[in-house]
C-alpha cells in the first residue's frame, strides 16, 4: 500500500525536468519575442533614418544646382551702362584687349582705347556717367585729363572711347561734374582736399547746378562761375598745376 500512494524518485524526476522545460521554453521564446522586436524596430529606425537622410540631401542638393548665385550676377551686368564701362576701363587699366574686346561694339574702339593708353593708364578715378541720345557717358578723371566712356543704352557695348587732356575751364567743369555727382574722390583727384572739403559742405546747391558757365582768368588762377538757383558759386583753378584750389558760394 506504500508503494502505491508514494511516488516514485524517477517520477518527480520526470515531473522537475518537464517544469524546466516548460520554464527554459517560456524564457526561449520570450527571448525570441524580444529579439524579433528588436529586429523590427532596427528595421524601421534604419528605414526611418535612410528616408530622412535621403530626402534632405536630395531636396539641398537640387537647391543648390538650381539656383546658382552666379546666373544672377550675369544677368545683372550688361543691363547697366554704368558697369560696362566699369569693366571696360578696368580692362583698360590692365592693358587686356581680350576683355575690352568683349565689351566693345568694334575693333576700332579698342583700338582707340589702345592709343589713349599710350600717355599711361594709373591715376584715374570714376567720376560720373550722364546719359544723351540713347548713349551714356562715363568720364574718368586724371589730374589734367579724362577718359570718356561712350555705352549704348540698346547693345550694352561701348562705341567710344575719348581721351582729351584738360585745360583749367576744362578742370572746372570736371570739378563741378563731380560736386554734382557728390564724388569726393574725383573731386580730390581735379582739387586739393580743401576745395574738395568746401564743395562737400556746399552740396545742398548742387541739384540746382546748371555747370560752369563763364571762366576769366587773374594773378595766375582762372574763376568760373556756376549757377545754383538764386546763388552762384566760384571755382578757382590754379593755372601752373591744373588744379582747383577754392570752391566757394559767390552771392
Amino acid at each position: 500500500m506504500s508503494d502505491k500512494i508514494r511516488p516514485s524518485h524517477g517520477a518527480i524526476a520526470l515531473v522537475v525536468l518537464s517544469l524546466a522545460g516548460g520554464a527554459a521554453c517560456s524564457s526561449g521564446s520570450a527571448k525570441s519575442s524580444s529579439t524579433t522586436s528588436t529586429v523590427v524596430n532596427s528595421s524601421t529606425s534604419s528605414s526611418t533614418s535612410t528616408s530622412s537622410s535621403s530626402a534632405p540631401a536630395t531636396v539641398s542638393s537640387s537647391s543648390s544646382s538650381s539656383a546658382p548665385p552666379s546666373s544672377s550676377t550675369t544677368a545683372a551686368s550688361p543691363s547697366d551702362p554704368e558697369q560696362v564701362a566699369k569693366a571696360f576701363f578696368a580692362a583698360w587699366v590692365k592693358g587686356d584687349a581680350s576683355a575690352m574686346a568683349a565689351d566693345a561694339e568694334s575693333g576700332a574702339v579698342v583700338t582707340a582705347a589702345k592709343s589713349a593708353a599710350a600717355s599711361g593708364t594709373s591715376g584715374y578715378v570714376f567720376s560720373n556717367c550722364q546719359g544723351a541720345a540713347g548713349s551714356t557717358y562715363c568720364t574718368f578723371v586724371h589730374p589734367g585729363s579724362r577718359l570718356v566712356v561712350r555705352v549704348g543704352n540698346q547693345s550694352m557695348k561701348v562705341s567710344e572711347v575719348t581721351h582729351a587732356a584738360l585745360d583749367a575751364q576744362g578742370v572746372a567743369q570736371e570739378f563741378a561734374n563731380a560736386w554734382e555727382s557728390s564724388n569726393s574722390d574725383a573731386m580730390k583727384v581735379l582739387g586739393s582736399v580743401a576745395a574738395a572739403n568746401q564743395a562737400t559742405a556746399l552740396e545742398a546747391d548742387a541739384p540746382n547746378a546748371s555747370g560752369v558757365t563763364n571762366c576769366s582768368g587773374a594773378a595766375g588762377s582762372t574763376y568760373c562761375t556756376i549757377s545754383s538757383g538764386a546763388h552762384r558759386l566760384t571755382i578757382r583753378v590754379d593755372n601752373p598745376s591744373l588744379t582747383v584750389i577754392e570752391f566757394r558760394l559767390a552771392s
